[in-house]
């Protein structure tokens, strides 16, 4: 596979214009990959897509394989998230939801069934504090 030539350098260097407080750590020693954190998208001058706005305006629990960016989307709006860790740092995300108090504990990827996310989302959208913890939580992220 050709190599981009975004995927040297780049992105990192990107990364810490949009988050000068983050700096980017390799994954693992002669890792090509990076963690960089969570961004936040007010830093970046970026508008969320319409559709986003949308989604996340209904105000239902965010079911989401946990990645940072997605989970922190879904907290920054006030709402509720269900986390179906695969890998990387998603169990992080996943635990982080838990510990909050603002989801369900998460779905392992190896348990998961269809079964076991309509309990979560049953346990979630019938847990008023859950909701309220979720809806706090996102007016802190915005202050």
């Amino acid at each position: 596979m050709a190599e981009r030539a975004d995927d040297r350098g780049e992105a990192p260097a990107r990364a810490l214009r949009l988050q000068p407080t983050r700096g980017p750590v390799p994954h693992r020693p002669g890792s090509e990959r990076h963690v960089t954190g969570y961004w936040s998208a007010d830093s970046a001058g970026w508008t969320p897509p319409p559709v986003l706005d949308s989604f996340l305006a209904r105000e239902g629990p965010v079911v989401s394989i946990g990645f940072g960016s997605i989970t922190g989307a879904a907290l920054r709006a006030g709402i509720s998230a269900i986390v179906v860790p695969f890998r990387a740092d998603q169990p992080f995300w996943g635990g982080r939801v838990a510990a909050l108090g603002v989801g369900p504990t998460p779905i392992p990827r190896r348990q998961l069934t269809s079964e076991r996310v309509v309990a979560a989302l049953s346990e979630t959208l019938a847990d008023a504090r859950t909701r309220f913890r979720a809806a706090d939580f996102g007016v802190r992220i915005r202050a």
